[in-house]
């Protein structure tokens, strides 16, 4: 299965019988170097929408009123985003990026008061047309809030 220089052992049989051994990779071993166990993985909770919590200062969460609108037109001011889906419900945020030339990035971010409201949004403006551009709408999955444990 494999070699070695010296006497070999038992954490080199378990470790090589599992390893590159188990496949037929020939394996040089050092037994030059001291062995070090391998550092156990630290286990980080995190949210449901991946995003780590501190448990100290409260949950980190997915915030469910946030929204992320995609294919804008590079000239749609918020004032008109916000105008656009009016008719959803109370708009607590809204956010049109600019790049150095001072035109939209192409993507906005709204969040609204309740999660009914965001809801209502992606009912009624998911695939509207603005400013002759059909846009699409999803959930904000980076918009976060803490949440007390």
């Amino acid at each position: 299965m494999y070699s070695s220089s010296s006497s070999g052992g038992y954490l080199d049989e378990a470790y090589f019988n599992n390893g590159p051994a188990a496949a037929g990779i020939p394996v040089l071993i050092d037994h030059s170097q001291a062995f070090i166990a391998p550092t156990p993985h630290i286990v980080v909770p995190v949210s449901g929408g991946g995003l780590p919590i501190n448990l100290t200062s409260g949950a980190v969460v997915t915030e469910p009123r946030g929204i992320h609108i995609r294919n804008l037109p590079y000239d749609v001011t918020a004032e008109e985003l916000r105008a656009h889906i009016r008719d959803a419900g109370t708009i607590v945020q809204c956010d049109v990026p600019q790049g150095s030339n001072r035109k939209g990035k192409g993507y906005a971010t709204v969040l609204f008061k309740t999660q009914e409201e965001a809801d209502r949004c992606l009912e009624l403006f998911n695939a509207s047309v603005l400013k002759g551009r059909e846009i699409f709408m999803r959930r904000d999955k980076f918009a976060t809030r803490k949440q007390s444990v």
